[in-house]
């Protein structure tokens, strides 16, 4: 469980970043 949270947050931060820079 706590490695799926790890990985859903890794997942939220590089949408992040990937919106940041434009897509």
């Amino acid at each position: 469980m706590k490695r799926f949270t790890i990985l859903f947050t890794v997942l939220m931060m590089s949408c992040t970043t990937s919106n940041e820079t434009g897509m």
